[in-house]
């Protein structure tokens, strides 16, 4: 759902956008990434009321907060195979 929101977002897709970062803040809620579901949360709302440049200032966030959970899950992935 993220790299579609990204790839979404660099074609200015603003329904598309909406559409993968809402999956990504459903994803987070359901697994309790409070981080990155308060990060998609406000992306979503953003891409609902149609402030495109709000969205815009808030990807980077949104990426630092993913890019964590993700590195954080391999680490965790990684320690239990050792």
């Amino acid at each position: 759902s993220f790299s579609l929101f990204e790839a979404s977002m660099v074609k200015k897709d603003y329904s598309e956008a909406l559409r993968a970062v809402h999956t990504l803040k459903g994803i987070c809620q359901n697994l309790s990434f409070t981080r990155l579901f308060e990060s998609s949360s406000l992306v979503t709302n953003a891409l609902k009321e149609n402030d495109w440049n709000k969205a815009v200032d808030m990807m980077p966030k949104l990426s630092k907060d993913y890019y964590e959970t993700i590195n954080v899950i391999k680490d965790f992935k990684n320690s239990r195979e050792e």
